[in-house]
């Protein structure tokens, strides 16, 4: 993982370095500070909500649930963990701790059953490593299918925090020239997270993200209403100094033309909608 800012200084535990990837094992306190600093940073952008969720406690002993992916690998998680990460997830377990078994015992350990087609193992193990680490590896930043997942599932299981976190790594990532703009712009649009997609923008060569030039795996996995903007913003032929400040009005100007065409708050207001609403134009 790329290192992190000087405010991050002390979060993780002792002995850690610029480019090592964090243990697997939880260190009370390296998430939960690593997202306080996230949702501080992220206040003037956006809307993110910090309510806490306290999940029913559990004996120690008994303080794990089992996740079974798209791909049918059972992965044991820390129960406390998930449900404090996501209230869907809370939720989830909480009416049905059995999976989708109705004869196993109710008193067995918990089992959530995913079944959507980014769901799959990695997913989930990134997901687990994010929420009790607060870190990634760093192979993981430039990879768009993977990356895009890991945005989709916090989205979907409203992981308000632990999506926060992915974003300041991204944020991180790009100020490093460690992830390319049109990654973290996709990831920043499946998340309507305008703020992050400017700031991809404003870094970006020509070309990155033209809609023209782009691959059909990048653009499929672009929302509409961003798609709409990124195509107008990106006939703009003159980029208007550092920052591409030319490219960045036309880009908030189509976008915002674009939310109040299709209904969505404007402007912006970071709210993480459900990506199942955002691509229902896709049938």
């Amino acid at each position: 993982m790329p290192y992190l800012p000087k405010q991050t200084k002390g979060i993780f535990k002792k002995g850690h370095t610029r480019g090592q990837s964090l243990p697997g094992t939880f260190k009370p306190g390296s998430f939960t500070s690593l997202a306080s600093l996230a949702l501080s940073d992220s206040a003037s952008e956006t809307s993110y909500s910090t309510s806490s969720y306290t999940p029913s406690v559990r004996p120690a002993d008994k303080d794990t649930l089992t996740i079974i992916s798209l791909d049918n690998v059972h992965i044991e998680a820390p129960y406390t963990q998930v449900c404090a990460a996501s209230r869907a997830l809370a939720d989830l377990v909480a009416h049905y701790p059995c999976g989708w078994d109705p004869e196993r015992s109710a008193v067995a350990q918990p089992q959530i059953h995913l079944y959507h087609g980014y769901e799959d193992a990695g997913t989930v193990r990134r997901f687990l490593e994010l929420i009790t680490t607060g870190s990634l590896q760093p192979a993981f930043a430039n990879t768009l299918v993977e990356l895009t997942a890991l945005v989709r599932f916090l989205n979907k299981y409203d992981c308000v925090a632990a999506l926060a976190v992915l974003f300041l790594h991204i944020r991180i990532w790009l100020s490093e020239g460690a992830i390319s703009p049109l990654v973290a712009f996709v990831c920043a649009a499946i998340a309507d997270n305008e703020e992050a997609c400017v700031r991809a923008i404003s870094v970006a060569d020509p070309l990155t993200l033209d809609p023209r030039h782009m691959s059909l795996e990048a653009w499929y996995r672009i929302p509409h209403h961003y798609l709409y903007a990124l195509t107008h913003a990106t006939m703009v032929p003159a980029r208007n100094g550092p920052g591409n400040p030319g490219m960045v009005a036309k880009f908030k100007g189509h976008l915002r033309d674009a939310k109040k065409y299709y209904g969505y708050p404007v402007p912006s207001n970071g709210v993480l909608e459900k990506l199942d609403s955002m691509e229902q134009w896709r049938g």
